[in-house]
């Protein structure tokens, strides 16, 4: 499963219904031993249920994923697979 994110530390979520990243309050991302972000998020049994409840579209492969996000036109976003 695969997601769209923002580039920056704060964890946000492309909603393709309102056209912009949003944050999703349960979702962050893990911190290192030095309290460096990671990159990873902290729960993935719980990343689906918050992502289908803030309205975040998530999809199956990588390729499905790029063909929405670049129909959108925007930039700065990466993939986040979902395990």
């Amino acid at each position: 499963m695969w997601a769209i994110t923002n580039t920056s530390n704060n964890l946000k979520f492309y909603c393709f219904e309102n056209k912009e990243f949003m944050s999703v309050a349960t979702l962050k991302y893990k911190l290192d031993k030095f309290g460096y972000v990671d990159k990873e998020l902290e729960d993935h049994n719980v990343v689906l249920q918050a992502l289908d409840s803030a309205g975040i579209r998530v999809f199956i492969d990588r390729k499905e994923a790029k063909e929405h996000i670049t129909s959108e036109k925007i930039t700065g976003f990466k993939y986040l697979e979902l395990n």
